[in-house]
């Protein structure tokens, strides 16, 4: 038993093979009865269970999505394809795609969503499903672990495209919810060597943090609130500690990449709409255009429905959309390649 099965088994749960008989299929059952699910104990359980399935999810990246783990920089790691390392790395025809989840705890390396995964199944909450799909095509997978780097997950962005996507095929990004901010900080930091590489930036529900809260709005010109700011929202005590807390955490990761949080200039703003596209929480059907939705996000690139109001569940139900954007992107990019 690994070390992330023993600490869920100490909870009182397994991850088992899901009823769909997909590989990337697996639901979490009480060890006592494998035909319940979870369980609410209290916000203390919860976040126990919450800390053990993100580890373990993280671990069977490598059993059950294929991805191995590689040093990135000083201080973060990153799971990429056994095709994308050592003399793959410099492979200059092969599509890349990167994967990046959002804030965490409720996104983490190889998760979208962490609740999906408790109470639904990885299928749906975890990146194995979009990994097994570009494996499928043919395309070298890196799922990014942005926290991992303590001091600032825009840092690690920056230090993986250095490490990896400047010196090998074209580069197609999905970002979930706070990825697409980190996502875009990534392209604004490195716009010269990096942007002619990226064919494709699929954005799932994009998100970017500001003084009124979590908001499509600025994605391209992400920054700390001021302190004037947050309280010209309303907010007092222990609520406008929180965000205090927040937007110090957003100096910090600033202070250890500053061209992420530079402001975007034209050329960023035509790149952006040239290359990307944001699928949100909608009630529409997926894929169908929202008209001026999206809030801010909508003004940068074409936003269009996810398929589903839950923001969560955004990148799970606009997979098929989302694949047919990328598998677009990677046919354009190889006609040109074989061009005279």
């Amino acid at each position: 038993m690994s070390s992330a099965d023993a600490r869920l088994a100490a909870l009182g749960y397994a991850y088992i093979e899901g009823p769909s008989g997909n590989p990337s299929d697996w639901v979490l059952r009480q060890l006592s009865d494998t035909s319940k699910g979870f369980e609410w104990k209290g916000q203390e359980n919860y976040d126990e269970l919450g800390a053990a399935v993100t580890e373990w999810v993280k671990a069977s990246l490598g059993t059950i999505a294929g991805l191995v783990p590689v040093t990135v920089g000083k201080r973060a790691t990153a799971f990429v394809s056994p095709a994308g390392v050592g003399a793959g790395a410099d492979d200059s025809t092969t599509p890349r795609l990167v994967l990046v989840h959002g804030s965490m705890p409720g996104g983490s390396c190889g998760i979208w969503g962490r609740s999906l995964c408790i109470n639904v199944s990885t299928l749906e909450g975890a990146m194995y499903d979009y990994i097994a799909r570009a494996h499928e095509r043919g395309w070298i997978v890196i799922v990014a672990d942005p926290f991992s780097d303590l001091d600032s997950p825009h840092r690690h962005m920056l230090e993986l495209s250095n490490m990896m996507l400047m010196k090998g095929g074209p580069v197609m990004i999905v970002g979930h919810s706070y990825g697409a901010a980190m996502s875009i900080g990534m392209l604004k930091g490195n716009s010269a060597s990096l942007q002619p590489y990226v064919t494709a930036l699929a954005l799932t529900d994009g998100m970017v943090w500001g003084a009124e809260g979590w908001t499509s709005e600025n994605l391209l010109d992400e920054r700390p609130p001021t302190d004037s700011e947050l309280k010209a929202t309303g907010a007092t005590g222990d609520a406008l500690k929180e965000r205090r807390q927040h937007r110090d955490r957003l100096i910090k990761y600033a202070k250890h990449a500053p061209d992420a949080f530079r402001p975007g200039n034209a050329e960023d703003r035509a790149f952006l709409k040239a290359v990307g596209r944001n699928w949100v929480a909608s009630a529409l059907p997926v894929g169908a255009k929202e008209s001026g939705g999206g809030g801010g996000a909508s003004k940068l690139m074409p936003t269009v429905s996810a398929g589903h109001e839950a923001h969560p569940s955004t990148t799970f139900t606009a997979t098929v959309d989302v694949f047919s954007f990328l598998d677009r992107a990677a046919r354009r990019r190889r006609k040109r390649a074989h061009e005279p």
